[in-house]
């Protein structure tokens, strides 16, 4: 992977990461041996989202999707609630997406 890619000019990320490689805070580069790891590994989801909320407090949290369909949210929120201050409200935002009420994506025209 590492002859192939080059490092495609992957640079460290300049906000706190959390990693889902290891549930823990980001203490390595964003590069290929990340990226293998990641491909190679279980996904720590859970464990990463449990850990942001309990060190920031579940009122303090807003978890923003990037996605064309939220399918994040129904992972996050689970999370979220099994903490005791959490507030009603989702814990998440989606920024692009159908405006449809139908959770079926359809192929373009």
């Amino acid at each position: 992977m590492k002859a192939v890619s080059g490092n495609f000019g992957m640079k460290p990320p300049v906000v706190r990461t959390m990693s889902t490689v290891d549930g823990q805070w980001l203490q390595r580069d964003l590069d290929v041996d990340y990226c293998w790891d990641n491909t190679r590994r279980p996904v720590l989801f859970g464990t990463a989202i449990d850990k942001i909320v309990k060190e920031n407090g579940s009122a303090n949290v807003l978890f923003l999707e990037i996605a064309p369909h939220p399918v994040l949210q129904s992972y996050i929120q689970p999370a979220h609630q099994s903490h005791p201050s959490t507030e009603p409200e989702s814990p998440c935002a989606k920024t692009l997406g159908n405006t449809t009420s139908s959770s079926k994506a359809s192929a373009p025209s």
